[in-house]
């Protein structure tokens, strides 16, 4: 099933955006002049940030120091080989691909694949049907093939919140602490929900717990407070401080441009053509079935409530909730695992309204991670280009060798799920912790 996801989003080629050359300019930067400004490429980027005379990537560096490796052996394997042209990485789709595949796409996956076994977890036999409903029914597999770092930034948190439920030792804290500080290296508004996981420490492991989380977060801490150091002059100056671009006054506007949620946030985030409640209504029976969930693990369904609810309504409260062009209110991403894990529940009590929603968001959802790249979402006015594409096969074909898997996805899922909703037997239930 797994293979099958990959195949279904992950093989869309698409050309570079702001997002991708303010990421790798800072990589490359490194890599190729031992600096972290991006003084050379500034104006090939919108996404950029100002300071002390000269130009900066204005996201959080994690995804771009995750790349430093991957680009210093291609620089390396181009050096060695005279009859291979050295390019940036985005100007060339294939490498810009390449890229995404180990910044998003490769998350994209794991995500999945963890999503998948918990839920199969909680219920026997809905692990499969919630896994793809994640990744074909949610912004999830539109954001894998790009460089946009929500999907890192969810997988590193959510991983630190599984740890976190079954953690019972210093060292299982001190791991939470440690993905919590990368997540928020990738992102920085995994800061808060990090502290949610200081709580349940707290709950669980007492001053024990606390001490090791906040040990494991210190690695993070100091990669993101040397770089703010270099690039800004101190630790605790964010890129979003400097950002210079027509977004500036926004953008330091309340905290970074979050301040209340709006009625334009909310309508955008949730009811606009690609809100999340459009995209994917399943989401609905997955907050209920998290609450379900709460009366067997009250503790482990809070904190995974308060931290979806905290990047939707993180969302709501920024003055531009989609982020510009992009698959939908993408920084409202890294809740959507936390809220799959109320999928089971809602397989399991409401089976009917549950599937068809289910499929429902997967078409639409489908339909919407082939075209928001051409900026009119819903509207074929061209098709989707692909590695398929890119390799000789027709556009047709390769929009259709996107298609088939998907759809050997949702069958597997289905099939999966079948025989639990046959029977409904409560010892088919298995608790996470």
């Amino acid at each position: 099933m797994l293979a099958l996801v990959a195949l279904a989003t992950l093989p869309i080629l698409f050309g570079p955006g702001a997002q991708d050359i303010t990421r790798l300019s800072l990589t490359e930067s490194v890599v190729t002049r031992g600096h972290v400004d991006i003084d050379p490429w500034w104006t090939q980027t919108t996404d950029r940030a100002f300071a002390h005379g000269h130009w900066y990537a204005d996201k959080a560096p994690g995804v771009s120091f995750a790349l430093l490796v991957p680009d210093a052996i291609y620089h390396g394997i181009a050096q060695l080989d005279s009859g291979l042209n050295e390019h940036l990485p985005w100007n060339s789709r294939g490498l810009l691909w390449i890229f995404r595949l180990l910044a998003e796409g490769a998350p994209c996956i794991v995500l999945v694949a963890l999503v998948g076994r918990v839920c199969e977890g909680i219920r026997r036999g809905t692990g499969a049907a919630s896994a793809v409903v994640v990744a074909l029914g949610t912004i999830v597999g539109a954001l894998g093939p790009t460089l946009f770092a929500h999907l890192a930034d969810a997988v590193l948190l959510f991983g630190a919140f599984l740890v976190a439920t079954r953690a019972r030792t210093a060292r299982a804290w001190f791991l939470v602490g440690l993905l919590a500080g990368a997540a928020v290296l990738c992102d920085y508004l995994a800061g808060p929900p990090a502290l949610v996981l200081v709580a349940l420490a707290w709950l669980r492991g007492r001053g024990e717990g606390v001490t090791a989380i906040s040990l494991g977060g210190i690695p993070g801490a100091l990669a993101l407070g040397a770089y703010d150091w270099a690039a800004f002059g101190s630790p605790f100056n964010l890129s979003y401080g400097y950002v210079s671009n027509t977004f500036t006054t926004d953008q330091q506007s309340g905290f970074f441009g979050i301040g209340v949620p709006t009625g334009h946030g909310i309508g955008q985030t949730l009811f606009d053509h690609q809100g999340l409640l459009v995209l994917s209504p399943v989401l609905v029976l997955a907050a209920a079935g998290l609450v379900d969930l709460g009366r067997r693990h009250r503790a482990e369904a809070v904190a995974a409530g308060v931290i979806a609810a905290f990047f939707v309504l993180t969302t709501t409260s920024y003055f531009l909730p989609d982020g510009g062009l992009s698959p939908g209110p993408r920084f409202a991403a890294p809740a959507l695992p936390f809220l799959a894990l109320g999928l089971p529940d809602a397989f399991r009590r409401r089976p009917r309204v549950t599937i068809v929603l289910a499929l429902y968001s997967v078409g639409i959802e489908t339909a919407n991670a082939l075209t928001w790249w051409t900026g009119s979402p819903f509207a074929f006015v061209a098709w989707t280009p692909t590695v398929y594409s890119a390799l000789g096969l027709s556009s047709e074909l390769g929009t259709l060798l996107l298609l088939a898997p998907a759809g050997a996805a949702v069958v597997l899922g289905a099939m999966a799920l079948m025989p639990t909703l046959r029977h409904r037997d409560p010892d088919a239930i298995r608790a996470v912790g």
